[in-house]
């Protein structure tokens, strides 16, 4: 190119030229830096092979089993066919350490799981006396899993009920009460009177008496209700009673006897703040004639005052609910005295922002 060029060209263009030249050359010599994709293709490849190499040494048998558990945190499910083979193998091995099998079955894949005969065998490992409890907790677990994500355990759902049916005769608690939970949620009539059986009569109970109010919880039989009310008047424990009371809102004839409690000067705390929550959920339109006397009330917690005020609040400004709400004058008359001259400057401060609020939601003239 440069002896092309005219002879009389200046030196300067000469030089600039040749400088032109070498970068170019420099340019070609030197790979363009990687693109985006490349770079993530590349780090899922490099993280591939981590799992890969994790997964063999989990499934190494000539390891030692803290070397290979440790590797089980090393990746989530098995990449590989032959992988995931060697760990159903695993994990139908009775002779291998229970930790070991408890992990390999929690990183099977859906996919594998399905099959027929590992479904078989999963409700096998549920209900069997022999199974380790810390394999049966990885069955549970893989189970409620598949509740959610199998069309095929879906189909089995008869036969997984069954299985924690059976269960709740562990002598593990952490089993049985995964087990009753998992029968609660469903309204199993069996679990339901097992656990109402275990508040009646404590020496067959299969959980603590509050556990079993909260399971009975998840679905509330009405049969359930007659035996939350002799635990508010008689309890075996203040965490029982508390869990009674957060129940038996939904139960109209309940009501008198949880307002007594929130009213009762001589309650604990957490008793009359669980009766005002099980009031505010079932009761709005009577509410602020029941908490009327809360607020009135010199042995109250500022806590228990402050959340009458908040629930009122929220039932007054939402829904229209404010023309339906009985005693809102006396109400309002007890939240000002409380805003001039409560000890507190937390009560001062909410009742301030009640009266605000409900001011400013009004319409003109009103």
């Amino acid at each position: 190119m440069i002896r092309s060029m005219h002879p009389r060209t200046p030196p300067w263009l000469l030089a600039c030229c040749l400088l032109l030249s070498a970068a170019g050359l420099r340019a070609q010599e030197t790979p363009s830096p990687p693109s985006d994709a490349e770079a993530v293709a590349a780090e899922l490849a490099a993280a591939r092979e981590a799992s890969l190499r994790a997964a063999a040494v989990f499934l190494d048998g000539a390891r030692g089993l803290e070397e290979r558990l440790a590797a089980a945190d090393g990746f989530g499910t098995f990449l590989d066919e032959a992988h995931e083979e060697a760990a159903v193998r695993l994990v139908r091995d009775a002779s291998a350490a229970a930790p070991l099998r408890a992990a390999a079955l929690r990183k099977l894949s859906t996919d594998v799981l399905e099959r027929d005969e590992l479904i078989d065998e999963l409700l096998g490992l549920l209900t069997s006396p022999g199974t380790p409890p810390e394999l049966q907790e990885a069955a549970l677990d893989v189970a409620e899993s598949l509740a959610f994500s199998s069309l095929t355990a879906h189909a089995r759902r008869g036969d997984f009920l069954e299985a924690y049916r059976q269960l709740i005769e562990s002598p593990v608690p952490r089993l049985r009460h995964r087990a009753l939970a998992r029968l609660s949620a469903e309204a199993d009539d069996l679990a339901q009177q097992r656990l109402i059986d275990g508040l009646r009569s404590p020496d067959r109970a299969l959980v603590p008496p509050a556990d079993a109010v909260r399971l009975l919880g998840l679905r509330m039989p009405a049969d359930a209700f007659p035996v939350l009310q002799e635990l508010l008047a008689r309890p075996p424990d203040e965490e029982t009673r508390i869990e009674a009371i957060h129940h038996l809102g939904a139960h109209p004839p309940s009501r008198d006897a949880l307002i007594a409690v929130l009213q009762d000067e001589e309650e604990s705390p957490e008793a009359r703040e669980a009766a005002l929550g099980a009031l505010h959920a079932n009761v709005p339109q009577s509410l602020p004639e029941i908490v009327t006397p809360v607020l009135r009330d010199e042995g109250a917690t500022d806590r228990l005052k402050v959340r009458a005020m908040k629930a009122v609040q929220w039932h007054r400004l939402s829904s229209a609910q404010e023309a339906r709400m009985e005693g809102l004058e006396e109400f309002d008359a007890a939240v000002r005295a409380m805003a001039e001259r409560s000890r507190s400057e937390e009560v001062r401060d909410c009742a301030r922002e009640y009266l605000g609020t409900v001011e400013s939601a009004e319409p003109p003239g009103a």
